[in-house]
């Protein structure tokens, strides 16, 4: 619920990206240039961030990856 009523509006808000609700789709915005390489940095770490910021529950190991 967040996702749509805080986080892809605050995102469009920005110009970080462009939301069509009706449409259900999302594409990059006139300011994606702006977090475009932090959004790469976090993808090529992800194996190393804690599980909970991985976006899915820990594996019996304790990481996904």
């Amino acid at each position: 619920m967040s996702l749509y009523h805080t986080h892809l509006p605050k995102l469009e808000k920005f110009g970080y990206i462009k939301w069509n609700e009706a449409e259900k789709t999302i594409q990059r915005g006139p300011q994606w240039e702006e977090i475009e390489p932090l959004l790469e940095l976090i993808h090529s770490h992800l194996c190393e961030l804690p599980p909970f910021l991985q976006g899915k529950p820990p594996d019996r190991n304790g990481t996904k990856c």
